[in-house]
């Protein structure tokens, strides 16, 4: 048999293991603790979690070594996200709006540079995005 025959009749095996029924004794309800039906009814029907309050404190910052500091400081920072960036988007007609969330300790959840544009193609159109961001 070739190579090409062996994975065949390896692929048809795995095929008939799904398929044929002696194997369904390893999909029994004690084997994956539910039926699919009862587990996606577990998962669907589940309760809510409680609801959690988080007061956040919106700041928007027009320093660029404070805004930079800031970036820094959270776990993820990205050079599209940097001030810098959003000063060379601004010679092509984007404008940078450099937002920050605090939590009540006074330390930053979240930070994102919004670039917004009106675009002269769409009759007015405003456009706003956040590239590779919000940072958390």
């Amino acid at each position: 048999m070739t190579q090409l025959g062996a994975v065949a009749s390896t692929s048809l095996g795995i095929l008939e293991m799904k398929i044929n029924p002696l194997y369904a004794n390893s999909l029994t309800d004690d084997y994956v603790g539910g039926s699919k039906r009862e587990r996606l009814a577990r998962c669907y029907n589940a309760p809510p979690a409680a609801p959690h309050s988080m007061d956040l404190k919106l700041d928007i910052i027009e320093d660029g070594t404070r805004w930079d500091d800031l970036l820094l400081s959270l776990p993820a920072p990205h050079l599209l996200q940097s001030w810098t960036w959003g000063e060379l988007k601004g010679h092509f007609g984007w404008r940078a709006r450099r937002l920050s969330w605090r939590d009540g300790t006074g330390s930053v959840g979240a930070a994102g540079q919004l670039l917004m544009r009106t675009g002269q193609w769409s009759g007015g159109l405003k456009v706003a995005y956040c590239p590779k961001g919000p940072v958390l």
